[in-house]
């Protein structure tokens, strides 16, 4: 009777054992899956988060010209000056108030004439740091040139001269402005800027003489 006793109580133990490997397997299987799924999804997460690398930058805004003659403070021009970069571009809206000079940089004076037509198409920007549009006005020179193109036409002109003006003399964007050249009956350009690290009272003027006219088809 006590070796039957014994035998059993082996068992239970042997059985005992078993089951509780069993849990632990069982226990540790659980825990594998667990932990798989958890970093599964960490790894999902970080993927999600992470920005792409091949999304595009969005395109530029086209530049709207006006078609006809501009009302203040509208964009009817782009100006370009290579010898200023290549990549130099600045619009060219009407008006001359500090409002469009500081906001939209380079400003057509009212009642002086438009790009090709015979007269002075004279305009105005700021000089001074890096950011306005005549910063390096002194890399402009004679033989240089600029190009202008409207809703319409395509225009070039050549620097012929320029010279340091007071503030107040405004026979710079005359019709006829004062050269050294004959001016009667042509079409000029006439940038007006401040004197960089100069006096305030002066102004430079840069002329341009209207050499070529191409239309846009």
């Amino acid at each position: 009777m006590k070796n039957s006793n014994g035998k059993i109580f082996v068992a239970l133990i042997v059985i005992g054992v078993a089951l509780a490997s069993v849990g632990i397997w069982f226990g540790f299987l659980s825990g594998y899956l667990k932990a798989m799924n958890d970093t599964e999804q960490a790894q999902q997460l970080f993927v999600t988060q992470t920005p792409s690398s091949t999304e595009a930058s969005p395109e530029p805004e086209p530049i709207t010209l006006v078609d006809g003659t501009p009302k203040w403070g509208q964009v009817f021009a782009v100006m370009r000056i290579t010898s200023l970069g290549s990549d130099w571009v600045r619009t060219i809206s009407e008006g001359t108030s500090l409002g469009i000079l500081d906001r939209l940089g380079v400003g057509h004076y009212e009642d002086t004439e438009f790009p090709g037509e015979p007269g002075n198409f004279a305009v105005a920007g700021h000089s001074g740091n890096k950011w306005t549009p005549f910063a390096k006005y002194q890399d402009i020179k004679p033989g240089d040139f600029i190009q202008v193109e409207t809703f319409d036409s395509n225009f070039t002109y050549k620097v012929v001269e320029t010279v340091t003006v007071d503030e107040t003399d405004m026979e710079t964007v005359y019709e006829n402005p004062t050269l050294k050249s004959d001016t009667d009956g042509k079409s000029w350009l006439t940038i007006t800027t401040c004197v960089t690290n100069g006096p305030e009272d002066k102004r430079i003027a840069i002329f341009a003489e209207l050499v070529s006219e191409v239309p846009k088809e």
